[in-house]
């Protein structure tokens, strides 16, 4: 799972593009979001091949919470983003190189 997965996130406002970036370190896991906005960094879990986290997204004066709770099967992420505003599809692939 360590790794780099170009995402996209469907949304209210259209299709949302970034990077998830996994870095294992025994079983804790640092994930890395880039946007087009930021660089964000949370710690998860991991448990074969599914994977979780949580946090705040922060964008100028806005502070969501989510969760994430998703897997990766043969280099593909899905994932289900669930927020106070709605629960958003995640999916994406392994890539070599982040979005932004």
């Amino acid at each position: 799972m360590d790794g780099v997965y170009e995402i996209e996130m469907v949304t209210p406002i259209g299709k949302q593009k970034g990077s998830l970036q996994f870095i294992l370190e025994n079983t804790k896991l640092n994930v890395i979001l880039y946007t087009i906005h930021e660089k964000s960094t949370y710690e998860g879990n991991i448990s074969g091949n599914t994977f979780s986290f949580h946090g705040i997204y922060r964008r100028l004066l806005l502070k969501i919470p989510f969760t994430v709770e998703g897997k990766v099967e043969d280099g593909h992420l899905t994932a289900l983003v669930k927020t106070a505003y709605g629960e958003y599809q995640v999916s994406g692939d392994r890539t070599t190189q982040k979005y932004y």
